[in-house]
């Protein structure tokens, strides 16, 4: 990304002037006003299909908040890291080591090991890849969101309807459908500064193209983005380190033969890069986005997705099927050399390399600190990825009458790998040497998965007013795992040997109950008890002194109760939500740290979250939008700890009853403020501010752990203005407004060797950004 650093600007420029041609371009051509139908509604008026049918947000009985495409070109939403704050409880924590890696958790539950929110795009669920961790759940696919008609997320677990690893909640984000009644489209350009760093821009494009009128239709979108970088590696004098780049596209084409039958085909592909990772050390400054890491560690990876959705619409009820297929590659770097460096200060694994039967001799000592010192500086270099496909079937009764029902049929077959081994870096450029040469310690891997469940959900109304719902899954599982050192590692202590495998499977049953009651048209309470799990796994590691009793680890699970309002007033120009909540959680799948350096996952405690959640939209006089939501949960800890009845042998770092869960704040708000107006016949604008507020955590559960940290809370303030007609819209933004170093992740040492080093390596929300962007609607 070299060429990004010196033309960023030009390049951002040239994007803006090349989106303009395109809008003059467009408008020759006219305007048949794209822009209404892709607003869409807003408020309480937004249609949702999370609960399996449709329903408005006010009258689902759950706690959902929804964004509709005005809200997202409003928020100025480009991706995950954009909206997330607007939803209350909702947390991404960027790993500030690797690139592309981020947790995404609701209502506190975060914890390693398989997702604990289900993320869906469209029909399809997708996950990240095992590792070398088993830690499907650090990384999570983040597809642009341009073009896209809707996001809502569910709180609260959702294992009945949407099966393992909803047990905080469930993200759908949802394309906008091909259209067969007209042509249309709309382009996309953005350019933008960011305080101490280089320029950002993008193009995008969506074509709507009917192709039989009322029956076929094709819809494609495309776009290209350049990500300026903001942190500096005094090391090695590369400013803007972190600079990326983001291309791709989906193509969707509907068929509907008849009003009764739809069949729908999605194809997505993406591919990201980062020169490095975006950690960086407040030692070097507190507000520099300064780091003297030894390498430049980057990142690459690709996705494509291809999916069908049919759905037949039948007299009893309408049956719906789809199949997807999703393949993820990703290439990851992680700079160790302070950990080398510290072994070879140690020598703990000398005698393993001078093959003695006897403590090393000083010379045998300096052999080994050669043997080290020659790989420096070193990163684990890490090809990992997964192919994975789903299918569901299932029908659902028309809606509406005095009993409705759903029920299915759920497959998955899941299945990744990982290489890694030990890369050589020039200590002058920073840069990895390629090709790439295999130092030492070189392992593979490979997990795979098999799920199949059935699901059955009924709803019934004895009285007016009155609904009650069941909700039953019965989920069934298996996991492999095997791996082979081909070549030992003398640093970490992997050492070469035959391959291995093992394998855990597990069945059994989640259920829910949720009685809602109407007291008038305008407000409706609920309570509801759901469960949730996640499937146990193996751990896929190289150490030798692995007990069998932690080699396999078990399904951790939740029951929440919860209890809901809802409310609408002036004909839904106010509305108010709130949810009060209690989660239980056993046999957490817990990250521990194994000597001398390995992380492995292993049912460790139980937990009890306590919390409160409000949303609310005022909108007082025309024009005039007030919204604001906050998530309360003054108690998450566990209720038992780590050790408590487990496997694990108890060390400073494990949690003990009472430890507040790591990355769980007390309190998080947000509040938004808009204004729209006119200012002629055919112009509008608006301004519009975002404040998010993020409370206070720490990054373990012992306080007295060495590496315990506690990141400050910040406030996150974005301002965007605009002027817009019926076809185009020019909009200024800044972002990150103060300039706030909002922290939401943290690495406090380089390696667990080194108890005495706290580094407090942090993840950051982006500078201050200052930019705009251009748009057209034909």
């Amino acid at each position: 990304m070299s060429d990004l650093k010196k033309d960023g600007l030009c390049r951002s420029a040239s994007l803006l002037i090349v989106g303009a041609g395109l809008l003059l371009t467009s408008a020759a051509h006219g305007s048949e006003g794209e822009a209404a139908d892709a607003a869409g509604p807003t408020g309480s008026d937004i249609v949702v299909t999370s609960l399996r049918r449709d329903s408005t947000l006010q009258d689902a009985p759950a706690a959902i908040t929804a964004l509709g495409a005005q809200d997202l070109v409003r928020k100025g939403v480009a991706d995950f890291h954009d909206y997330y704050r607007s939803v209350p409880s909702l947390q991404i924590t960027d790993n500030p080591v690797s690139p592309g890696a981020s947790r995404i958790s609701l209502r506190g539950i975060w914890a390693a090991g398989e997702s604990t929110v289900g993320l869906y795009y469209g029909d399809t669920p997708v996950t990240g890849p095992a590792g070398s961790t088993a830690d499907a759940g650090q990384q999570m696919p983040n597809l642009n969101l341009f073009d896209v008609g809707r996001v809502e997320v569910l709180r609260g677990p959702q294992g009945t309807l949407y099966g393992s690893g909803s047990v905080g909640g469930t993200i759908r984000v949802l394309f906008v459908q091909p259209d067969a009644t007209k042509f249309g489209g709309h382009v996309e350009a953005e350019g933008s500064a960011t305080h101490g760093g280089d320029a950002s821009g993008y193009l995008r494009g969506a074509l709507n193209i009917p192709l039989v009128e009322n029956t076929l239709a094709l819809r494609v979108v495309g776009g290209v983005q350049e990500i300026g970088g903001y942190v500096d590696n005094v090391a090695v004098g590369r400013k803007n380190a972190n600079s990326g780049s983001v291309s791709g596209g989906r193509a969707i084409l509907a068929w509907t033969p008849s009003p009764n039958f739809s069949l729908t085909g999605t194809a997505v592909y993406q591919e990201s890069q980062q020169d490095s990772n975006s950690a960086w050390y407040q030692r070097l400054g507190s507000k520099a986005y300064r780091t003297d890491g030894a390498l430049l560690v980057p990142y690459e990876d690709k996705f494509k997705l291809f999916s069908a959705t049919a759905n037949w619409t039948l007299p009893f009820g309408k049956l719906t099927a789809t199949s997807s297929w999703y393949k993820w590659d990703i290439v990851r770097n992680v700079d160790v050399t302070a950990g080398f460096q510290t072994v070879a200060s140690l020598g703990l694994f000398c005698q393993a390399y001078s093959a003695s039967v006897t403590p090393c001799t000083p010379a045998q000592q300096a052999n080994y600190r050669t043997y080290i010192n020659n790989s420096l500086p070193a990163a684990f270099h890490q090809p990992l990825g997964l192919e994975t496909q789903t299918h569901e079937l299932r029908l659902a009764s028309p809606g509406g009458g005095v009993v409705d029902w759903t029920v299915g049929l759920f497959y998955e077959k899941r299945d990744d790998y990982i290489d890694s081994y030990t890369s050589v870096g020039d200590s002058a450029t920073g840069e990895l040497i390629d090709p790439r040469v295999v130092y030492n310690g070189y392992s593979t891997g490979e997990t795979n998965l098999k799920q199949f469940s059935q699901f059955a959900e009924v709803s019934v109304r004895p009285i007016e007013k009155l609904t009650l719902t069941g909700g039953l899954r019965h989920y069934d599982y298996e996991k492999r795992s095997s791996g082979q050192v081909l070549e030992s590692n003398y640093v970490y202590g992997s050492f070469a040997g035959p391959a291995t495998g093992v394998k855990t499977a597990d069945n059994g049953w989640v259920g829910k109950v949720n009685l809602a009651y109407e007291f008038s048209r305008s407000v409706m309470g609920y309570v509801q008890w759901a469960q949730g799990f996640r499937p146990g796994g193996v751990n896929r590691i190289s150490a030798t002194n692995l007990p069998s009793s932690l080699l396999v680890y078990g399904s951790d699970a939740v029951d929440s109760y919860e209890g809901g309002l809802k409310a609408s007033f002036g004909g839904g120009r106010y509305t108010f939500n709130g949810a009060v909540f209690q989660i239980d959680w056993v046999d957490i799948q817990s990250t521990l740290n194994w000597p001398p350096a390995f992380r492995i996952v292993a049912n460790a405690g139980q937990a009890r979250i306590r919390g409160l959640e409000l949303e609310g939209t005022a909108r007082p006089f025309p024009g005039f939008t007030l919204e604001g939501g906050l998530s309360y949960i003054p108690e998450a800890k566990l209720t038992r700890g780590q050790a408590d009845g487990a496997a694990v042998t108890p060390t400073a770092q494990t949690g003990i009853k009472g430890d507040r869960l790591p990355y769980t704040a007390r309190f998080n708000g947000t509040a938004a403020v808009q204004y729209d107006w006119r200012l002629n016949d055919r112009l509008g604008a608006f301004a519009r501010a975002d404040i998010a507020y993020r409370g206070g955590v720490a990054n373990e559960f012992r306080p007295t752990y060495n590496v315990y940290e506690r990141l400050p809370a910040f406030t996150e303030v974005n301002v965007r203005v605009g002027v817009e007609t019926e076809g185009w819209g020019l909009h200024l933004f800044v972002k990150n407004l103060t300039n706030a170093v909002g922290a939401v992740n943290v690495q406090s040492t380089l390696t667990p060797l080194d108890p005495g080093r706290l580094e407090r390596q942090l993840g950051t929300i982006r500078p201050r950004t200052v930019g705009a962007d251009v748009s057209y609607r034909f």
